[in-house]
């Protein structure tokens, strides 16, 4: 059970959980990983970070912010992200 419904990491805006920070290399690996077989192959292919994001590729970067990402990128991980923490707080 979450304390009053919050996951942790989020804070309450508004009536909205949002997150604390910004998107990490590891959260967009866990992004990365669950989008992979819920979407086509094309569309997946489109989520990957630009290839000039060498700290994404490299373990001691993992909690670094992401970097080299598009807005259509960033938006689609926000869906996937309600998605997740909206699903986790009605369980």
């Amino acid at each position: 059970m979450y304390f009053n419904n919050q996951l942790p990491g989020t804070i309450k805006v508004n009536g909205y959980y949002v997150d604390r920070t910004e998107i990490s290399n590891i959260a967009w690996m866990e992004y990365m990983f669950h989008r992979k077989f819920s979407i086509p192959e094309s569309k997946y292919h489109r989520l990957i970070p630009d290839l000039a994001n060498t700290w994404y590729y490299l373990p001691e970067y993992r909690y670094y912010p992401i970097v080299l990402i598009t807005y259509d990128q960033t938006v689609d991980f926000c869906k996937w992200r309600s998605e997740v923490v909206s699903w986790k707080l009605k369980w």
